[in-house]
């Protein structure tokens, strides 16, 4: 599986875990991607972390290293 970093990547969380929204360009077809994802492992989502998704163009998985995010408003 290839790894991409994810652009403007914004975070935020509760109690019940995180919603992360991140742009992505598949290393794969090149296409872009943008998603947002939630997570019920809110401490992992307070630093750098990497998040495993499918293209929508190709379907194929990526590694998407999410890091210096920003608050989600």
């Amino acid at each position: 599986m290839k790894r991409i970093k994810g652009s403007n990547v914004k975070v935020t969380t509760d109690s019940t875990g995180g919603f992360v929204s991140v742009d992505w360009e598949c290393p794969y077809c090149g296409d872009y991607n943008a998603g947002f994802y939630f997570s019920s492992k809110e401490d992992i989502l307070n630093g750098d972390f990497k998040i495993d998704k499918e293209c929508e163009s190709c379907n194929k998985m990526v590694t998407i290293e999410c890091r210096d995010s920003g608050v989600l408003i």
